[in-house]
């Protein structure tokens, strides 16, 4: 921005030469920019190299090295610090990988019991409620072992949400085996209250 000197008539200048904060070239910036901006940059490439990186305003340590969750793989690698909390995994095997039973086929016992276990959840999803109707459904193992198939370790999930819960396995398991606790704690007042009406009559 330009201001006219009442003196000598000319236009003068009413900024400042700054330097620029990545790459130290001497830089002229006008006065709406001094108060609008913290840091002063040459270019756009000088802005975007400063802010990405250690001298990023939001930089917390960049990547962080985990192991992978996988308890018989031990393969080391680098995310991003919101994912710390989460399971991580090196490759698609490992997530796959449970109790090294992940590729078994499905037992005549289960198979059995799928029938029944659709039932007993309505055919309705217990993670986002959907019904047969609308969705394919599937029984899923609630501790990922295809070989313990007993009933309160089954539960019926849609096709999506079925491949959803593989990934924060811990977390899944913990939220559907207190959903299987409620269902059994209703089944079981239920059975109560039948057999004190059956008493009085």
């Amino acid at each position: 921005m330009k201001k006219r000197n009442k003196q000598t008539g000319r236009f003068e200048k009413t900024g400042k030469e700054l330097v620029c904060d990545y790459c130290g070239k001497i830089i002229y910036q006008p006065i709406y920019r001094l108060n609008k901006n913290k840091n002063h940059f040459c270019s756009k490439s000088c802005e975007g190299k400063f802010r990405v990186g250690k001298l990023a305003a939001n930089f917390k340590g960049g990547l962080v090295e985990v192991t992978c969750s996988n308890i018989h793989c031990e393969n080391k690698f680098l995310v991003k610090p919101y994912k710390v909390n989460l399971n991580h995994y090196c490759s698609k095997k490992c997530v796959n990988y449970t109790h090294g039973k992940g590729y078994l086929g499905y037992s005549r016992e289960f198979r059995n019991k799928r029938a029944y276990i659709l039932y007993r959840d309505y055919f309705i999803c217990q993670k986002c409620n959907k019904h047969q109707m609308e969705i394919r459904m599937t029984v899923h193992h609630i501790d990922y072992d295809k070989e313990n198939n007993k009933e309160n370790n089954l539960i019926a999930l849609c096709d999506s949400c079925n491949t959803k819960v593989n990934i924060n396995r811990n977390y899944w398991t913990n939220f559907f085996r207190k959903i299987v606790l409620d269902k059994r704690y209703k089944e079981e007042l239920a059975e109560r209250f039948i057999q004190k009406l059956e008493i009085e009559i």
